[in-house]
């Protein structure tokens, strides 16, 4: 009986391999003729094959797809037929323009969209993709946001690189669960007053910030401002973010910190302050840091 029993587990591993191999097979058949897939992982790279519309070839089970350096004005319909698939890269295609979908994709998480030449964004555009929690718009020639981005779901947005010359107070608060936001690197930035009260990291650093941002910003636990055009820190600056614990402000042109500068920051653990204006920096200025244990200051001299 025992043999028995053997023999019929065998069999059944032996049809499940061959099935999983038989399966395995038929995907790699499946894969378009201009792109590469990974059975294993479920990736599909299709970038740089001049494609306009999503392959019909591709497998429904695919993950990860690599759509970049093609020619979509959009994002394509066709993932609605992908129900598994979690990221999306669409980077350097000719978009332009970013208006409503008319369509929904419940799986897509993550969504690349860096480098497509987009100067528009409608602010429900993204409605349709009601789970996406990482979005990148990195590298796109917006100047400004027209309206205020609408998504319950996205946690981490990168708008580096895109050119930003004034953001609305609104233009994040319909983001309801942001939580990483990196700005940096435009330069024509000069002010920052933000109404996002979900943020927990903001990158601002090589912009042209005259001032620290402004607004409701009291979740904030990160805050990079480094290589920007600071000049002063005055009494209350950092009244609204009160709960940072890593601040870089190092690179600016801050020639003078007033007494009460740093009074609200009684959870700051790391501060850079290092390459600035400054000649000696008084310990007053840091008696309510209680929590602080890295302080960043080379040339600077305690008095």
């Amino acid at each position: 009986m025992t043999v028995f029993r053997v023999l019929i587990i065998s069999a059944m591993l032996g049809f499940v391999t061959t099935r999983t191999i038989l399966r395995d097979k038929f995907l790699l058949e499946q894969c378009p003729s201009s792109c590469t897939c990974n059975i294993v992982e479920k990736m599909v790279d299709c970038s740089n094959a001049n494609f306009s519309e999503i392959p019909s070839e591709i497998d429904t089970n695919v993950t990860s797809l690599d759509l970049s350096f093609n020619k979509f004005s959009g994002i394509p319909m066709g993932i609605v037929n992908l129900p598994q698939l979690l990221d999306l890269d669409l980077s350097n295609n000719p978009m332009i323009r970013l208006i409503e979908i008319n369509f929904q994709s419940t799986s897509l998480r993550s969504l690349k969209l860096r480098r497509c030449s987009i100067d528009y964004i409608d602010n429900s555009v993204f409605k349709g993709l009601p789970n996406l929690e990482v979005l990148n718009l990195s590298e796109n020639p917006l100047n400004y946001l027209n309206n205020s981005l609408v998504s319950s779901s996205v946690k981490s947005l990168d708008l580096s690189n895109c050119n930003l010359k004034h953001l609305k107070a609104l233009s994040f608060s319909g983001m309801t669960s942001l939580a990483y936001l990196s700005l940096k690197n435009n330069h024509n930035l000069r002010l920052l007053h933000s109404d996002s009260d979900s943020l927990l990291t903001l990158d601002v650093s090589n912009c042209n910030l005259e001032h620290v941002p402004t607004g409701p910003l009291r979740k904030i636990v990160e805050l990079d401002l480094h290589g920007n055009n600071i000049q002063w820190l005055r009494n209350r600056t950092f009244s609204n973010i009160t709960n940072v614990e890593n601040l870089n402000i190092s690179y600016n042109a801050i020639k003078q910190i007033e007494v009460n500068s740093f009074s609200h920051l009684s959870y700051l653990t790391i501060i850079d302050l290092s390459y600035n204006r400054l000649a000696t920096i008084e310990k007053i200025h840091l008696k309510e840091m209680k929590d602080l244990n890295t302080f960043i200051y080379p040339t600077i001299i305690f008095v």
